[in-house]
């Protein structure tokens, strides 16, 4: 009988280069055992797992003809406004702040893809709206505004939500000192 070294490290760092099904396999076998390495292994292989069903749904979800640059720029402002809210949010039990989604703008994605939302956004003149576009500014990241991102690239946008969006920028950018970029 071979005695076979396990080698977690190794494991994990192959994770990325085999297919679902192999994935699948390892965690299966990880999962029998209760070693630590074995631990690391198989929660290794269910975040790749996670990670492979994320980047599919995605792709199927907001393929909406924009740029890459373009859908990554809106999820970063998206992601950063999350962020930035729970930092302020109140403790709970865990110790840790308690989680801001912004819900809402999610739905609008899921329904409409990025492109949908950003051309909708000339609408949201909410004071949650405003909220989030101050927590941008004021984290000294005005250009991940969806409002910045739509007069940047006109070209792959509705002309008249272009518009609607840059009376919109001029009007509430003024009181935070920033101006529009022109589209135009």
């Amino acid at each position: 009988m071979v005695n076979v070294v396990y080698k977690p490290r190794e494991i994990i760092a192959s994770l990325s280069s085999l297919t679902t099904a192999e994935i699948k396999k390892v965690l299966s076998r990880a999962g029998s055992d209760s070693t630590a390495g074995r631990i690391q292994v198989a929660a290794a292989a269910e975040a790749e797992l996670r990670l492979r069903d994320a980047q599919r749904s995605a792709a199927e979800t907001f393929d909406d003809g924009l740029p890459v640059n373009i859908v990554k720029a809106a999820w970063d402002a998206l992601i950063l406004v999350e962020k930035l809210i729970t930092a302020t949010n109140p403790v709970g039990k865990n110790g840790r702040p308690r989680k801001h989604r912004l819900s809402r703008t999610r739905q609008m994605i899921k329904r409409w893809g990025v492109k949908g939302a950003l051309e909708r956004i000339e609408s949201k003149d909410s004071v949650n709206a405003i909220r989030n576009m101050q927590t941008i500014i004021e984290a000294g990241r005005s250009d991940l505004l969806w409002e910045e991102i739509v007069l940047r690239n006109p070209e792959h946008f509705d002309p008249r939500a272009v518009r609607a969006i840059y009376e919109f920028a001029c009007e509430h950018f003024a009181r935070f000192g920033i101006t529009p970029t022109d589209p135009f």
